[in-house]
């Protein structure tokens, strides 16, 4: 099992770093963004994103997953023949979908409220998304021949163009909004670029009716459950657009956008995640390796929310966000508990995927999307953002549940539970007196929240969570640090 954890260690690292690196140039654009432009337009670009978001999930056809579920352990001309036909078809059809948005254009600008100088926002929107549709399969197929650094190295390239031209544009000739879809399209086009070796490798011009029916009917049902994803993620922008205003939007936006420290984590793990769990299912051992993933995970995952939510505070009063946006940095903390849960979901998603029950997935994130779509209605109304974050949180929430309800009778894993227990108390702790606590100074505040981080590690110690195992191997790694 050692090896095992060592090799989707080794693989969430890779994926991590490009991952972080990526995310991390990306989120640089936020207080760019947040220190220039005014929160209604910043509003407005996120409204568009989140239509883009959903069009992504349509465009791909549900194909990505099929491709990495058949390709597994194929070779030669085989390989080759799954490759073609997911990708020649999504190419057609996102070609077809970018046509039909575009001579929309028009009625698309009124329908979005967009002003009629930022109408180019929808075709570079639609052709952006046909780009991105055609780098799917390739990145897909980086993934499962594990090839981990070539797809680090295309994602931190195109995302530091993206940066780059966003910087150029937008400091650089003083262009409005539309710079950055202008940064979009073109740093998409670079991704591409970047993959024509992996596609020159495998593409052979051949639909292959026989495969493409085995990957649709392996794939289509995962649309819903990605549309229903998505809903959770951004209907929140699209309803408190219609219910409040782009500002609010905004400032929700900008704010949201600090959950970046626990997506970073979620992300580069759910990259490695898939092609890992894939892989292991057929040993022996597979479901005692996927119980300690899903403790490993919590504990991390844990560890990064209270470290974030303790100073928080501190980072955004250095303007790592505009000034005009510090009003929603309460919702941050409720944000991170959500990428927690997100990452619980695909941990317990595994069995439905290795036993080839993917026709569940829809109806948990249709529940999920219920969920978040009836709270946002409900509670943004009289709590703002806050009643949208707590939307997106009980989503999350009620799908993981869901999730493993589901899973434990199809491909029942015994999690750890009282040591997933043990990681809850250690955390609640140091939470609820930060939380009661009457705030000191800001320098005495600092200490205060070092304290308290300290303080859930040595909670982790005396509940005697680790392992007489692990903690002979912290001693080996950290033998100052780790106490008796």
């Amino acid at each position: 099992m050692k090896e095992q954890l060592i090799r989707l260690s080794s693989d969430s690292a890779v994926y991590g770093i490009s991952t972080i690196v990526a995310r991390f140039l990306s989120f640089v654009l936020v207080p760019f963004y947040t220190n220039i432009f005014d929160t209604t337009d910043y509003g407005i670009v996120s409204y568009v994103y989140s239509y883009m978001a959903f069009f992504n999930i349509i465009f791909a056809l549900g194909l990505e997953t099929a491709f990495m579920r058949y390709v597994e352990g194929k070779s030669g001309d085989e390989r080759k023949d799954i490759f073609s036909a997911p990708f020649l078809l999504i190419t057609a059809s996102a070609i077809l979908f970018s046509c039909i948005i575009h001579s929309f254009t028009p009625e698309i600008v009124v329908e979005l409220d967009i002003r009629p100088e930022w109408h180019s926002i929808v075709p570079l929107a639609a052709w952006t998304l046909a780009i991105d549709a055609f780098n799917v399969i390739p990145f897909a197929s980086l993934r499962m021949q594990n090839k981990a650094k070539r797809f680090a190295f295309i994602k931190s390239v195109s995302i530091t163009a993206n940066v780059l031209l966003n910087v150029f544009f937008i400091a650089g000739l003083r262009m409005s909004i539309i710079a950055i879809f202008i940064a979009g399209i073109l740093s998409a086009a670079l991704t591409t670029i970047l993959l024509i070796p992996t596609i020159a490798s495998q593409l052979r011009f051949a639909l292959h009716p026989k495969i493409l029916r085995s990957l649709l009917r392996y794939g289509i049902p995962t649309i819903p459950f990605g549309l229903a994803a998505m809903t959770v993620q951004v209907a929140d922008r699209i309803i408190m657009q219609r219910m409040v205003a782009s500002s609010t939007v905004g400032i929700y936006q900008a704010n949201y956008k600090l959950g970046i420290f626990m997506m970073l984590i979620v992300s580069m793990f759910q990259y490695a995640w898939q092609p890992f769990y894939l892989q292991t299912a057929a040993q022996p051992d597979a479901k005692r390796i996927f119980s300690r993933v899903m403790t490993y995970f919590t504990l991390v995952g844990v560890a990064v929310i209270l470290i974030v939510s303790f100073f928080i505070d501190d980072a955004v009063h250095l303007h790592l966000i505009g000034e005009k946006y510090w009003s929603g940095v309460g919702i941050v903390p409720i944000i991170l508990f959500s990428y927690l849960f997100t990452g619980i979901a695909a941990i317990f998603n595994a069995g439905l995927f290795i036993e080839k029950r993917t026709s569940l997935l829809p109806a948990i994130t249709g529940v999920g999307a219920a969920v978040n779509v009836g709270m946002n209605i409900f509670l943004i109304p009289s709590f703002g953002i806050f009643g949208a974050a707590f939307a997106t949180l009980g989503a999350y929430v009620s799908m993981a549940v869901l999730s493993w309800v589901f899973t434990r009778r199809i491909y029942p894993v015994a999690y750890e539970y009282g040591r997933l227990l043990k990681i809850v108390i250690a955390a609640g702790v140091p939470a609820c007196v930060w939380y009661l606590q009457v705030k000191p100074s800001p320098l005495h505040q600092i200490v205060w929240e070092v304290f308290l981080v300290v303080f859930f590690v040595f909670l982790l110690f005396g509940l005697r969570f680790f392992s007489r195992n692990e903690i002979k191997e912290m001693k080996r790694l950290f033998p100052r640090i780790v106490p008796r």
